[in-house]
This record gives structure tokens, C-alpha cells and sequence, in this order.
């Protein structure tokens, strides 16, 4: 679409640089074509047919070169074959008064055709100046539109830049999103073999504990037994003392019973003895 824009006034541009060159050369023609008539007519001021058929072929050439086709030379044929099969013994107050009109209507034929070209020259240079009008106008958008082009050039090379850098990024970020999710992945998997595994751990320990509570049973089981036994140890040893107690005590009594009954027969035999 702007490789269109840019065309078109490049287009009118062209189109207009031919216009110009075209009325120029017009111009040219027509001021070449109107020296050569005003030559040619100031050499023949004295011969009537030989100026005015002169006259009608600069005129007719003239015009066709610039574009109008008017048959002057048809013209110019049929009044030379007309005065060839005049009459030779015609007048010669009549042919004087036959050059005169003829030489006024080609003065008014003449007159008109530079008027005409004339004006055909004012209208060529006005639409020549409006044409270089229209051309520096083209020009300057031309320049301003070339200007914009280059400037929106600048800016799609910089989104294009700006976008290679973010699909720059958006690859990183793709690869670095697909990394984490493999690392995700393993994690998950890890996790998931610890948990399997510490639910392992948790009914291995489940059953520990249930052995140990077992153990723990027996163990305060055989604490009470051996508490009883020990109490009555215990016990026993308590009896054993109060035992030992009272057999000492009983040897005591038996020995001092037995060092009484001595001592009494000791005193009885020595009684007697005195006696």
C-alpha cells in the first residue's frame, strides 16, 4: 500500500514532466512557425497568389504541427485552379479587386489564426506554470512523503528489532518454563518416592512401636515379679534378722541361765565343803 502511495505521485510527477516538455516544444514550434510567416511575407509584399499560397502553407503547417487541421492548401488549390481557367481576356480591374479581397481575407485568416495561436500560447504557459506548480507541489509531497516512508522504514526496522529481541526472550523464557517443568517433574517424582518411602518408614516404625509395647508389657510384667521378689527378700531378710535377734537373745538367756546354775552349785559345793 505505500509502495502504491509512493508510486502514484512519482506517476503524476512523470506524467507532468511530459506535459511540460511537450507545451514547450508546441511553444517552441509555434514561435518558429510565426518568425518564418513574417520573413516570408516581407519578401513577398508584391506578388498576390505567390503570398497568399505562401501564406496558407506556413499557416496550414504551422497549425497542424500544433494540432489543428484546417485545410488551407485545399483552398489555396482550388483558387489557383480557378484563376488558371479564368478567362485571359479578363479585366484587369477585376483581378486587382479579386487580390485585394483575397488579400483582406487572408489578412482576417491569418489575423484569426495568431489570435488563436496566440491565445492557444497564454493558455499552454498558464498550464505550464500551473503544471510546474502542481510539480514542485508533487515534489515537496513527494519529498515529504519519501521523508515519512524512510522515517516509517526507521520505526518497522526498530519493531523489527524489538520483536526479534522479544522472540528472543520468548524463546529463553519457553526453554527456561520447560527446564522448570522437567525439574517439576523430578521433584514431584522424588517427592513422591519419599513419600512412599516415609510411609514405609512410618509402618515399620508403627510395628516398632507395637513391639516395643509388647516388650514394654513383659518388661513391666517381670518388674512386678521381681518387685514381689524383692519384697520378699525383703521380707525374708527382715524375719532372718528378728531370727538371729531372737536367737541371740535366747543364747543369752541360756548362757546367764547356765552361769546362775553355776555359780549357785559352785557356791552350794562350797558351802558344803566349809561345813
Amino acid at each position: 500500500m505505500r509502495k502504491k502511495e509512493k508510486r502514484e505521485p512519482e506517476n503524476s510527477v512523470v506524467s507532468l514532466e511530459e506535459e511540460n516538455r511537450y507545451i514547450i516544444s508546441l511553444l517552441k514550434i509555434a514561435l518558429v512557425e510565426k518568425e518564418t510567416a513574417e520573413k516570408s511575407l516581407n519578401r513577398l509584399r508584391g506578388n498576390s497568389e505567390q503570398k497568399k499560397a505562401v501564406i496558407l502553407q506556413i499557416a496550414e503547417r504551422g497549425l497542424q504541427k500544433v494540432g489543428f487541421g484546417f485545410g488551407f492548401m485545399m483552398g489555396s488549390a482550388k483558387s489557383e485552379t480557378s484563376s488558371d481557367h479564368l478567362d485571359s481576356d479578363t479585366s484587369v480591374k477585376s483581378d486587382n479587386d479579386e487580390c485585394q479581397t483575397e488579400a483582406a481575407t487572408l489578412a482576417s485568416t491569418v489575423e484569426t489564426i495568431m489570435k488563436k495561436l496566440r491565445l492557444e500560447i497564454t493558455q499552454l504557459q498558464r498550464s505550464l506554470e500551473e503544471s510546474r506548480s502542481d510539480m514542485e507541489s508533487l515534489q515537496n509531497l513527494s519529498d515529504k512523503q519519501n521523508q515519512k516512508l524512510a522515517e516509517n522504514i526507521t520505526y518497522i526496522k526498530e519493531l523489527e528489532d524489538k520483536e526479534m529481541t522479544l522472540t528472543q526472550k520468548v524463546e529463553e523464557l519457553m526453554v527456561e518454563t520447560k527446564e522448570a517443568e522437567e525439574e517439576i517433574c523430578r521433584w514431584r517424582e522424588a517427592s513422591e518416592m519419599e513419600v512412599e518411602a516415609g510411609k514405609k518408614i512410618i509402618k515399620e516404625h508403627k510395628e516398632l512401636v507395637n513391639i516395643l509395647k509388647q516388650e514394654l508389657q513383659k518388661t513391666r510384667a517381670a518388674l512386678r515379679t521381681s518387685n514381689s521378689k524383692w519384697q520378699l527378700k525383703d521380707e525374708l531378710e527382715v524375719t532372718a534378722i528378728a531370727s538371729r535377734r531372737q536367737l541371740r537373745d535366747l543364747s543369752n538367756l541360756q548362757t546367764a541361765g547356765q552361769l546362775s546354775y553355776l555359780s549357785q552349785r559352785t557356791m552350794v559345793k562350797e558351802t558344803a565343803a566349809v561345813e
